[in-house]
């Protein structure tokens, strides 16, 4: 709301329209009936005219040309086309996940689930096992700081899970990503979040077709926290779903790993420095329940959304006024939507690659965040102007023209083919 308020209060004060705005109507005389006149007869018209070679054409004989209107184009972009991709996409995210977990509760599923499980834990995980000393000295070293409520919880997260996880002195906690790293740097990733990126074209498939259900769903959810109700509480868990008993235990185990990567043989200034960068972090939530990065994704997201309106209509007023020609306009609003639509669904996708491959950099720092925000802009841009066919370096008229007739060939030629026709 306050977007759309500043958005809208920011174009009254330049002029600019809040609606599309309509070629003037021209209150001149026309023939009558079914034919249009392009023009009017006059001697000026004869004289320059007669000499052409026009077949049929009535502008041979100084009269006006007559030509048949045109049929009225089917557009595939209408307002009720996308109210109707709209409620389907909300509508079948939300039967989707219940189908999920109702799939999930049948021994089929849950076979699914271990076989799935298993494979992930003999191929992309490694085991953390921690003497007992060495879990002692990491929670003192702790408590020296002003983290002393922190190691407290770790503590308690020790003593309750204490005859699970411990066995002749080690505590063997939950397996925990193996790393690899980016070739010529030091930059650790998880493995797993590498070998994903091969099915980021199925992702943004599945990203561009549930757009509109993700930003229902997290304002479901952004509300059902806030409310603090019963009924919140229910909404919370069917679609966030319930929290694992192990959960507190894979926060621990990752403040300890990242510890011993880290913070193990640091002094007592340089350790306080790092826990203020690395483990508040793990308790990064707002007063309102919600993790603050989800929560400012939603918020990004959702300025978006509002800001694709007048995006849109300015290109649409644009055109307007350099064309005269309304349907022109429309055709370019209509370009403008797909472009920006292709582009948040790249953005939520890669966003996603990118904060999974590279979330111990950007837990660790803020500038790790920011340095991540900034690649993931890159590649989004680069990505949206290759699916809508557009370069990403200045060319020449030659090398456009190459260009053009190179996106033209193959499947990206059908591809951007079917962009184009969907603008139309």
């Amino acid at each position: 709301g306050t977007v759309a308020a500043v958005e809208s209060g920011s174009r009254l004060a330049v002029g600019k329209s809040l609606v599309p705005e309509k070629v003037p109507e021209c209150h001149c005389e026309r023939p009558a009936g079914a034919w249009q006149s392009r023009n009017f007869f006059s001697v000026q018209d004869f004289s320059k005219d007669a000499g052409r070679n026009q077949n049929n054409s009535t502008y041979f004989m100084g009269l006006p040309e007559l030509v048949k209107p045109e049929e009225k184009k089917k557009h595939y972009i209408t307002a009720k086309n996308v109210a109707i991709f709209c409620a389907a996409s909300v509508l079948g995210g939300f039967a989707l996940l219940a189908g999920k977990k109702q799939i999930l509760k049948t021994d089929f599923g849950k076979n699914i689930l271990k076989y799935r499980n298993d494979f992930i834990d003999k191929y992309f995980k490694v085991p953390l096992e921690v003497g007992e000393d060495d879990m002692n000295n990491f929670t003192q070293k702790i408590r020296k700081t002003d983290f002393k409520n922190l190691a407290q919880r770790y503590s308690d997260i020790v003593i309750e899970n204490k005859d699970d996880i411990l066995n002749n002195g080690i505590y063997s906690f939950n397996k925990l990503d193996k790393l690899v790293k980016i070739p010529f740097t030091k930059i650790e990733v998880p493995l797993i979040e590498v070998v994903k990126t091969a099915l980021v074209p199925f992702k943004l498939i599945k990203d561009l077709a549930l757009i509109p259900y993700k930003f229902v769903s997290s304002i479901v959810l952004a509300a059902a926290k806030v409310s603090k109700t019963e009924a919140g509480a229910k909404i919370t868990k069917f679609i966030e779903g319930s929290k694992k008993p192990s959960d507190d235990l894979a926060m621990l185990s990752t403040a300890y790993q990242n510890y011993q990567r880290k913070g193990k043989n640091l002094n007592d200034i340089e350790f306080k420095k790092y826990m203020e960068n690395t483990i508040r972090a793990a308790f990064n939530k707002s007063n309102s329940g919600l993790d603050n990065s989800k929560l400012g994704r939603m918020t990004k997201d959702l300025v978006s959304m509002v800001t694709l309106y007048f995006v849109v209509l300015d290109d649409y007023i644009l055109s307007l006024k350099q064309t005269k020609n309304q349907e022109t306009a429309a055709q370019k609003g209509r370009e403008r939507f797909v472009q920006n639509i292709m582009r948040m669904a790249v953005q939520l996708s890669l966003m996603d690659v990118f904060n999974d491959i590279f979330r111990i950099q950007y837990n660790n720092s803020l500038a790790g965040a920011l340095h991540i925000a900034f690649w993931n802009t890159i590649a989004t841009d680069i990505v949206t102007r290759k699916l809508v066919g557009k370069t990403i370096t200045p060319m020449s008229k030659e090398k456009q023209e190459a260009h053009a007739k190179k996106a033209e060939n193959g499947i990206a030629g059908k591809y951007h083919e079917f962009i184009k026709k969907l603008a139309i």
